[in-house]
């Protein structure tokens, strides 16, 4: 019964477009509760990934019955129960990883998120509990399948809510976790959901993709042990090569066309703190490499269970070198001149590492003109002819789709920004013409022209208070 209900709960979610005949709902229960029976969710929980479903109190959807059986099912993934725990806990998480209706999909990414900040609410240390940290590895283990799910209708639903903030508390919890072997196999799944969600990127939605891609490499990275780890158990050594290869293929993904970007308030110019982050993580990959080799040689040396390990490092040494190769291709301007070098390294197998990893990016088709000094000054350039970019009839197609799209609050700094660049290519008259003409439109009638607090409004403010660029809109 349980699975019928998340497979089917999606139509709890549909919206009517028109109004239709009433349907027949039968009774379930006291008259308070069968009004809500036939009320379809609201677009605080399914359409604005913003909003917690907390926040939506107020609204019939947070009261919804089925926003109640989610919470239910969230609430029997760490059930405690000494006979049955564990066979419900089981059973909850593949019935929201395997059978859920994608339509609730958003619902359960919501109160999923919620549920996982409370835990970086309090102004203490994160509580670390075996209640927590298994609601964490259920968690990890629903999202991947969820994602793993390509049935359809799945993708529709998927980037209708931001996955951004739970994938990175999760990130944060597991990794004040330690090395205890739980804790490793709990990171190497979680390793591999980051390789899965980028595999899912197109049906994503994500407010900051860089910053929060670049902010996942540098988390993982942490996790990547090679012979720093001098476990003396051969089990634990072999978990933590799972989880150097785990981490290592999400990072591959993750840096795919990633720029660095710097943490803000280093004191460092961007482009020294982008350069001394890309040599942070080129030098791990190379001692990655130099690892694996080590390792190799041993294995050569020695036979068993060493040589079988020797093995399994060929995979973990093509993804290291897809990572840096990757790593260079996003960022030639600032990591060619530390990567250069290593193709006149005395060491054979490093010269032979960094061909390699040239030639891949070579066959990835890396441009080198941003290595030119007027790079930065070239592509502000572009930007600004596309921004003031002008059709055969006069009309501003980029400049009037920011109006329509930019929020109220921003129009401000919008109206200097626009004047400022208008003016600097002595098109400030065709800005006003269709600002000006877009605001008689509009207007209801001849007494409220320019009298709202509109962009038209703004901009012409902005103008008089410079004074110098409206000499051409006089003449």
């Amino acid at each position: 019964m349980t699975g019928f209900l998340c497979a089917l709960g999606g139509v709890c979610l549909q919206q009517r477009s028109t109004p239709g005949p009433a349907t027949y709902s039968p009774p379930m229960g006291p008259m308070s509760e069968r009004k809500h029976s036939m009320i379809s969710m609201g677009p605080c929980d399914v359409y604005n990934p913003v909003v917690s479903v907390s926040s939506c109190s107020s609204s019939a959807s947070s009261e919804s019955p089925v926003s109640r059986f989610v919470d239910r099912l969230l609430a029997l993934l760490v059930c405690g129960h000494d006979r049955v725990g564990l066979h419900v806990r089981t059973n909850v998480k593949d019935l929201l990883g395997l059978e859920l209706s994608p339509a609730l999909y958003p619902m359960l990414f919501n109160k999923l998120r919620n549920s996982i900040g409370k835990f970086f609410d309090t102004q203490g240390p994160v509580p670390i509990n075996d209640t927590n940290t298994q609601f964490v590895e259920q968690t990890i283990a629903i999202m991947k399948n969820l994602l793993d799910n390509h049935t359809e209708g799945s993708s529709e639903h998927l980037g209708q809510a931001s996955i951004e903030t739970m994938m990175l508390n999760l990130v944060r919890y597991v990794r004040i976790l330690g090395n205890v072997v739980h804790a490793i196999q709990i990171k190497t799944k979680l390793c591999q959901l980051v390789e899965v969600m980028m595999e899912r990127r197109d049906d994503l939605s994500f407010c900051q993709e860089m910053k929060f891609r670049n902010k996942m490499v540098e988390y993982l990275t942490d996790w990547v042990m090679g012979t720093s780890n001098q476990a003396a158990d051969d089990d634990i050594k072999c978990l933590t090569r799972d989880l150097d290869q785990a981490s290592m293929e999400a990072v591959v993904s993750l840096l795919a066309g990633l720029p660095l970007q710097p943490e803000e308030g280093d004191g460092v110019e961007l482009m020294e703190a982008k350069s001394q982050l890309f040599l942070k993580y080129f030098t791990l990959f190379m001692n990655l490499l130099n690892d694996c080799s080590e390792v190799e040689d041993e294995g050569q040396a020695v036979g068993g269970r060493k040589r079988g390990m020797s093995r399994r490092l060929a995979s973990l040494r093509h993804c290291t070198v897809l990572a840096m190769s990757n790593l260079l291709n996003a960022n030639v301007d600032s990591g060619l001149m530390h990567s250069i070098g290593l193709g006149y390294h005395k060491d054979l197998q490093t010269r032979a590492t960094f061909m390699e990893v040239l030639t891949k990016i070579l066959q990835q088709g890396t441009e080198f003109d941003t290595l030119a000094e007027t790079v930065l000054a070239d592509r502000f350039e572009r930007l600004v002819e596309l921004v003031t970019m002008m059709g055969d009839q006069g009309e501003l197609p980029i400049a009037m789709a920011l109006a329509n799209v930019v929020p109220g609050s921003q129009w401000d700094e919008l109206a200097r920004v626009l004047v400022t660049l208008f003016d600097s290519r002595h098109l400030l008259y065709q800005l006003l013409w269709n600002m000006f003409s877009k605001e008689v439109e509009l207007a209801d009638s001849m007494q409220t022209l320019f009298r709202g607090n509109s962009l038209a409004s703004k901009i012409m403010t902005f103008c008089f208070k410079v004074g110098s660029i409206t000499q051409p809109c006089h003449e």
